[in-house]
């Protein structure tokens, strides 16, 4: 006898009633991973038509979270996310106590934390309470001179890595990963920051100056003016024709340019500055819940510098323009605007033709139609290019590891 047909017979047949709680709880959980909500709600609301109790604890989803940090004694502030005007934005501040915290009880959802401890930066700790999850963890509190500035704090921890469904292969596998403590930079190096690395680098070696200077293509000359000293300055107008702001990120650099970069910074403030990984570039952007976009699940142009956000042609504009292409952590310019080199190498190819590129993440504005290019925004979008390439498109954000605390006694 089919299900059906035993519920049609009988409409309390418990054990048909049981299979059919069972199967759409099944689906219920596949909704969850593609963040698809009305088909959750739709699944939530059959298999509580079907059971008879026996899941309804794993229907409500409760878990809970606890918190240790270093040093300990910190004020944990929660606040749920809240979807207004397609951003999940913080609500419902209450305070759950000092770390160290047990658990404490929370219905399955997506919470940020906000650790607050004397003579240490905020720590915003976004948490995300998947169905009955106990999320445990441990942070380290930073004080705002580890930090710097320009630079957030990324915290230690778990987060949700690739797997997003409208991306059809541009995204890594899905998992849940583990990252260690990042800072990155708030925005990407602009145009100013860069030319003063290059005009430092005149000095010492003009050749490799020339080398690391932003070109059009590969070979070709650079679009900065440059006067008889070899010294570099701004153009009033990019190659397109577009006014050139000293804020707008630095873009048309290779790799190798841009690693450069971050070995001079290093050895100018005194701290060891690199390209993020893949990985830990998508975490800065996406937090720890697996949103699509740094700001949520929603798309729209009026939120980062995409291909249609602006009138006229598509364009990099400075790099504090838009406050909603914002993460969780404050990292901003992760969905438009221009994309990132990463730390993350790869070989295309085989043998002597193989090729040594690295894996580009972020959305940019060089693109026109946000409909049809939308997906390039989502945060875990990713692909790879040589590292001698050069597009107006991509520049490159800074990263560093904090010091371990017994470096910093």
């Amino acid at each position: 006898m089919t299900l059906a047909g035993a519920l049609g017979h009988d409409e309390s047949h418990s054990e048909a009633r049981a299979v059919m709680a069972d199967y759409f709880f099944e689906q219920l959980l596949e909704a969850e991973k593609t963040h698809d909500a009305p088909n959750v709600k739709y699944f939530g609301q059959i298999v509580s038509a079907f059971d008879d109790g026996r899941l309804a604890g794993a229907l409500r989803g409760d878990g809970s979270l606890a918190l240790e940090t270093d040093p300990p004694g910190a004020e944990v502030w929660l606040y749920d996310f809240v979807e207004r005007d397609l951003r999940l934005v913080p609500e419902n501040e209450r305070l759950l106590g000092r770390t160290p915290l047990p658990p404490v009880s929370l219905p399955m959802g997506n919470y940020l934390a906000i650790l607050r401890a004397k003579g240490r930066a905020d720590t915003r700790y976004p948490v995300f309470i998947a169905r009955g999850r106990a999320w445990t963890g441990r942070v380290r509190l930073l004080a705002p001179a580890e930090i710097g500035d320009g630079f957030v704090h990324v915290p230690a921890g778990p987060f949700v890595l690739g797997g997003d469904p409208a991306l059809e292969g541009w995204s890594l596998p899905g998992q849940v990963a583990e990252s260690a403590d990042l800072c990155i930079g708030v925005h990407p190096v602009t145009m100013a920051e860069y030319v003063e690395f290059l005009n430092d680098l005149v000095a010492t070696d003009r050749a490799k100056a020339d080398l690391y200077s932003p070109k059009k293509d590969v070979g070709g000359s650079t679009y900065l003016d440059v006067d008889a000293n070899g010294r570099f300055s701004l153009p009033a107008r990019d190659l397109l024709g577009e006014e050139m702001h000293p804020r707008r990120p630095c873009v048309s650099v290779t790799w190798h340019s841009a690693v450069a970069y971050a070995a001079w910074r290093s050895a100018r403030d005194g701290r060891a500055y690199r390209l993020p990984t893949e990985a830990e570039w998508e975490k800065a952007a996406r937090g720890v819940d697996g949103r699509a976009f740094p700001w949520g699940n929603r798309f729209d142009a009026t939120l980062c510098n995409s291909g249609e956000s602006n009138p006229g042609r598509p364009r990099p504009l400075p790099v504090d323009t838009y406050e909603t292409d914002v993460s969780v952590y404050g990292a901003r310019g992760m969905a438009g605007n221009a994309r990132d080199w990463t730390a993350t190498l790869v070989s295309q190819g085989r043998g002597e033709t193989a090729i040594e590129s690295s894996v580009i993440r972020g959305g940019a504005a060089e693109l026109a139609g946000s409909t049809e290019f939308s997906h390039m925004s989502r945060a875990a979008f990713r692909y790879v290019i040589p590292t001698f390439y050069l597009n107006p498109a991509i520049g490159f954000r800074l990263a560093f590891t904090p010091a371990a605390p017994e470096e910093t006694r």
